[in-house]
């Protein structure tokens, strides 16, 4: 049986029964130390990829209600990452009940932590895509050329 299938309440008593085994069980105590602290650096790294493209589009288009736009995005960005990391930081208070079967503690559920993020997150990526659109629609250019660059700035977006 692997180590992670194993339930919490058993790891004590694998601990005693077993000696040999008690670095895999640090060791599966480490990973859930490691995914907690992912799972952090996920929101900041993810919101950091689109803060760089709402930085790439203030140095590019120079129009004023564009820049007043985009500077909104990068104030939502900045709020979405502060709120979400926050809430995936304290999601388990003390931190130890997150990893430690034995410490009591009081947590939140996840998964509705997970959802809501996501769900900002396509918003925010969807405005991203669309942001540039009007624009890239105003160049002096060929049509062909107007689209194949509105693709290019979609792709770049995601």
């Amino acid at each position: 049986m692997h180590a992670w299938d194993v339930p919490p309440a058993n790891l004590a008593l694998l601990r005693h029964v077993f000696p040999t085994l008690h670095f895999l069980i640090l060791y599966v105590a480490n990973s859930a130390q490691l995914y907690y602290v992912s799972q952090i650096l996920y929101v900041v790294v993810q919101n950091a990829a689109k803060l760089s493209i709402l930085l790439l589009y203030l140095r590019i288009f120079p129009g004023a209600r564009f820049r007043l736009w985009t500077k909104i995005m990068i104030a939502w960005v900045v709020c979405h990452t502060f709120a979400f990391g926050i809430s995936i930081t304290l999601q388990c208070l003390p931190f130890d009940a997150l990893w430690e079967s034995k410490v009591e503690g009081k947590c939140i559920n996840p998964t509705g932590i997970v959802y809501t993020c996501a769900a900002f997150s396509i918003l925010e990526d969807m405005t991203l895509i669309l942001l540039p659109i009007p624009e890239l629609k105003s160049l002096n250019m060929s049509l062909r050329k107007r689209i194949a660059l509105i693709f290019m700035f979609a792709l770049g977006s995601l």
